[in-house]
């Protein structure tokens, strides 16, 4: 019997705003397996979900647990101490630093150098090479001393994943990360976050709108519909469900 709590745990989670109930009660949990998508039709309570796990939005009633502890209102940069990460649906960058800078600020703000405002960039040369190798990683090498205002839409949420994973999270939260980019931006985008669930360091739930990115990296899919979880399972039962395919799919089959 395996008695290990889930990283993640939300019980009996609420979110009412006057009479509407953006999220009623949801019961989830997130183990040590890869990759989860939450899914759902527009005012599903997908964003507000996800505002609520990563101390955005304080719940109307229930809690909220990670690594076992309660976590319920935590201020989000106390969670991303603890190792709760997140991407956000609306770029969240610093436009008038470089690329390097704004990996290397993430970094250090992860390390013992966090305060030391004043002191010249240089002098935190280990934090410039860890920035460095994180660029690389996302697909931004070459990119470094480019303002990030400069960039394409595309690498800006590359470079906003970057962001994430230098303070090194055990959760990853993604949402919508490919909101607003083009067709041709796509595959790489959806080829860097399976890397990231490839290698293993990072346990990633992601909010996503496009079912084909959905199906081809997820491990589970929870399906949120009206506040509450309509269904969950692997790619091909949530594909083959009824209900989602009647609440999220508009019925006559998941094509």
């Amino acid at each position: 019997m395996n008695n290990k709590k889930p990283l993640l745990e939300t019980k009996n989670l609420k979110k009412y705003f006057g009479g509407l109930k953006a999220v009623d009660g949801i019961d989830f949990s997130v183990q040590e397996e890869g990759l989860i998508s939450i899914i759902g039709p527009n005012g599903a309570g997908k964003t507000t979900f996800f505002n609520l796990i990563s101390g955005i939005m304080k719940p109307t009633e229930g809690r909220v647990f990670f690594q076992g502890r309660n976590i319920t209102g935590w201020p989000p940069h106390r969670l991303a101490g603890m190792g709760l990460g997140r991407s956000y649906q609306i770029t969240n960058i610093f436009p008038l630093l470089t690329v390097l800078e704004n990996v290397r600020i993430a970094c250090q703000s992860a390390g013992s150098d966090n305060y030391k405002f004043w002191q010249h960039h240089k002098s935190f040369s280990v934090y410039e090479e860890k920035a460095r190798e994180i660029l690389r990683r996302v697909y931004l090498e070459g990119r470094e001393e480019q303002l990030a205002m400069h960039l394409p839409h595309g690498d800006k949420r590359k470079l906003e994943i970057a962001i994430a994973l230098a303070r090194e999270p055990t959760l990853l939260l993604l949402d919508e990360p490919t909101a607003g980019i083009s067709t041709e931006e796509l595959p790489e985008l959806t080829a860097l976050i399976q890397e990231i669930k490839e290698l293993g360091k990072q346990q990633i739930l992601l909010v996503e709108h496009r079912m084909d990115v959905v199906t081809a990296i997820s491990d589970r899919i929870t399906v949120l519909n009206r506040g509450v979880i309509l269904a969950e399972g692997s790619p091909d039962e949530i594909m083959e469900n009824q209900e989602v395919q009647e609440a999220y799919l508009g019925g006559g089959g998941a094509a």
